[in-house]
């Protein structure tokens, strides 16, 4: 959400979660940016993936985890600039998670939005 907006105070909200290569980062952060969206986490994460038949729980690779809370009517922009980033085609480009969210609030203040 873009900060100091209460536009989603009674309209659905929800969370948008992602993993993806941290050689995408700069690409999303631009994306995100040109349409307002300033307020969201990013958090170096580590994990595996099977990729044929290779997968060893010792193969852990970097990514970076993309998470924000933004009104439902955002979603499927975020959404696109997160593939758009992100996608090159091959295994390891990562995840998206749309999920609902039943309450939010600012700790500075307390403030519900």
């Amino acid at each position: 959400m873009p900060e100091g907006s209460d536009q989603v105070k009674g309209k659905p909200v929800k969370m948008v979660w992602a993993v993806v290569r941290w050689t995408v980062l700069k690409e999303i952060e631009r994306g995100l940016f040109e349409i307002g969206e300033r307020s969201f986490s990013v958090t170096k994460v580590r994990g595996f993936e099977i990729v044929g038949n290779l997968n060893s729980e010792s193969d852990l690779v970097d990514h970076l985890e993309i998470t924000l809370v933004t009104q439902e009517s955002r979603v499927g922009k975020i959404k696109a600039i997160i593939l758009s980033g992100a996608r090159t085609g091959n295994p390891g480009d990562g995840v998206i998670a749309v999920l609902p969210v039943e309450e939010f609030q600012r700790i500075r203040d307390a403030k519900e939005i």
